[in-house]
């Protein structure tokens, strides 16, 4: 990571824009995670097992999409 962020700096890279970029990918990244988790739920999936599948605790998958809309 430490050759990288150095690389980062020797460079001409817009590092403003590639946080930029990164925050969106993220963004896009959580509105895709948490449309599958509303799916696998839809599907009959268990909050422990939508949990084993995020590699999180059972309360953190609840806490964050336990309001989600059921189908």
């Amino acid at each position: 990571m430490a050759e990288a962020v150095a690389r980062v700096a020797d460079s001409a890279i817009d590092v403003a824009d590639l946080l930029a970029q990164i925050a969106e990918a993220e963004r896009l990244l959580d509105e895709l995670r948490t449309t599958l988790v509303a799916h696998m739920v839809d599907q009959g999936a268990s909050w422990p097992e939508v949990a084993a599948e995020l590699g999180v605790s059972r309360q953190a998958v609840r806490k964050r999409y336990g309001r989600l809309p059921v189908a």
